[in-house]
């Protein structure tokens, strides 16, 4: 029996928050920081909770997107206020009509905020079993508001390969002619065929794929953040390879062969650069891969930063 050479990496994109989201409260807020809600004075009881301008002092956070109190949010809830005027309450549940919209960063009360959580201020016991005032961290209320940065909702896996513009690109059994986008198919699989081997991506879900060619020929494929992996197969043969695997991929049962594999390795090392498009998002790492099946991991380490390690 030949036995093939396996090289499939799944790539399995986790984010965690590792590094704390930085608050502080302030007369004025600091660069890059911003104001999402208010209060007279954090040192003092029975505070009303304001807008972010309302009062004196700021409750201020580094690297919110889409901050700002309304009737709705385009982005997250961090929590409700009664209303935009001097006698507003505080809730953390919906009840009360105004929105405080915190973008990219979720909120949570309790009484101890996890290592992975900021303590944003703090809030009274539900006065008439509801509505909250609030203070500061420094002798404020037992409840604490804690915050911490938003998991994105979807990502995107792009590779660069060192095959040539004149290789065949298949996308879900179809060849492919200038491919350059798509958000329907039954098995989403984008690979390019070259002479004698077949490299590309391949996942159970996906929500759009993309062909891009320039300096270097470019696949990526959106998918939700939450679920299986991706597969990165580099084998010999074509793209029937992949299409022999597609009841396997598609009920997530891959994995769970004695030998998983979409045929055999090249027998050279292509040139593949995996990266999450954030163009705001340094991505650090010196990883290296063997042959073998991996998982690899990325975690937020920074603001604005993503280190990526293999677990």
């Amino acid at each position: 029996m030949r036995k093939s050479l396996l090289l499939v990496l799944l790539v399995s994109m986790s984010f965690s928050g590792a590094a704390e989201l930085e608050s502080t409260i302030s007369e004025t807020c600091p660069a890059g920081f911003e104001p999402v809600v208010s209060m007279a004075d954090p040192n003092a009881s029975y505070n009303n909770i304001g807008t972010g301008e309302m009062y004196d002092y700021k409750v201020c956070v580094e690297g919110l997107t889409n901050s700002r109190v309304g009737m709705t949010c385009r982005g997250n809830t961090g929590f409700y206020m009664s209303s935009k005027s001097t006698d507003a309450h505080f809730s953390a549940v919906k009840g009360y009509n105004m929105h405080v919209c915190t973008g990219n960063m979720v909120t949570r009360v309790t009484q101890s905020c996890t290592e992975n959580e900021t303590a944003l201020f703090t809030v009274s016991d539900e006065i008439n079993g509801f509505g909250r005032h609030v203070a500061g961290l420094i002798d404020g209320y037992e409840n604490t508001v804690c915050g911490s940065f938003a998991v994105p909702s979807n990502m995107t896996v792009q590779l660069e390969f060192n095959l040539s513009d004149s290789d065949e690109a298949y996308f879900d059994d179809q060849k492919v002619e200038d491919f350059q986008y798509s958000s329907i198919a039954e098995y989403p699989y984008l690979v390019l065929e070259g002479d004698s081997e077949v490299s590309g991506i391949v996942s159970p879900r996906f929500l759009s794929a993309r062909r891009t060619l320039g300096e270097t020929n470019t696949l990526s494929m959106k998918r939700n953040v939450e679920g299986s992996g991706v597969f990165i197969p580099l084998t010999r043969g074509g793209y029937e390879e992949i299409e022999n695997d597609e009841e396997l991929i598609l009920n997530r049962q891959f994995l769970s062969q004695s030998r998983p594999n979409f045929g055999g390795f090249p027998g050279r090392s292509p040139v593949i650069r995996a990266v999450l498009l954030r163009s705001d998002i340094d991505l650090e790492s010196n990883l290296t891969l063997d042959q073998g099946t991996h998982t690899v991991r990325l975690v937020k380490s920074a603001e604005n930063q993503i280190t990526i390690t293999e677990e």
